[in-house]
């Protein structure tokens, strides 16, 4: 219930203003309805050409989780499309361990980054795995609004020309994409874990 209801407030605030979801925001959604397995394509950027992308979808987002295999890769990187909002949220963690079962303390600043940006017009809610592969590829280099770490120069916080957003919307999702990545928020924990238990049950 604590998400669902949480998940209510963010669709009436998303929907009303021109805003990227933020991370919390993302992922509340993600957890406030059961996600249901969609299918999964080989990722474009796997060296290997062997490397999986699953797909889960409820009403309110579609998640595509990176690396995707039974046995828990050394990094986690998953996309989450907000539907209300037309936008998508990249998250991507490496740490001392397998990601989903470490805290923040132990994750490798470089390595660890949340960008945000509006979908693309061919972006469609009802998307297959093909076309989100497909869509994966269009979007390689789309930036807008990204923090991350740099070695040597600190904390990159920074909205793009094309973030399609107004000084006070920038400034909100600075605000508080920044303090996600220095400090996750307990939903981030748990859905995690919970992505886990659905690549291992799909597999």
């Amino acid at each position: 219930m604590r998400f669902l209801a949480l998940g209510l407030a963010l669709l009436t605030s998303l929907a009303a203003h021109a805003q990227l979801a933020t991370p919390v925001e993302a992922i509340d959604l993600a957890m406030a309805k059961p996600l249901k397995y969609v299918g999964l394509y080989k990722s474009p950027g796997s060296e290997s050409g062997t490397m999986k992308s699953c797909v889960f979808r409820n009403d309110d987002v579609t998640v595509v989780y990176e690396y995707c295999r039974k046995v828990e890769a050394p990094a986690v990187s998953l996309r989450i499309f907000v539907h209300a909002s037309n936008s998508s949220v990249n998250i991507y963690a490496e740490g001392a361990l397998d990601p989903s079962q470490i805290r923040r303390d132990f994750y490798f600043d470089p390595l660890w980054r949340v960008r945000s940006a509006f979908n693309l017009p061919s972006f469609k809610l009802a998307m297959t795995p093909a076309e989100l592969r497909a869509y994966e590829i269009e979007t390689k280099n789309q930036i807008g609004c990204s923090v991350f770490f740099m070695e040597n120069m600190g904390l990159y916080e920074r909205c793009f020309a094309d973030s399609g957003m107004d000084e006070a919307a920038t400034a909100a999702w600075i605000e508080k994409t920044s303090a996600f990545w220095h400090e996750p928020s307990e939903s981030w924990y748990e859905f995690q874990k919970l992505l886990r238990t659905k690549v291992e049950a799909a597999l």
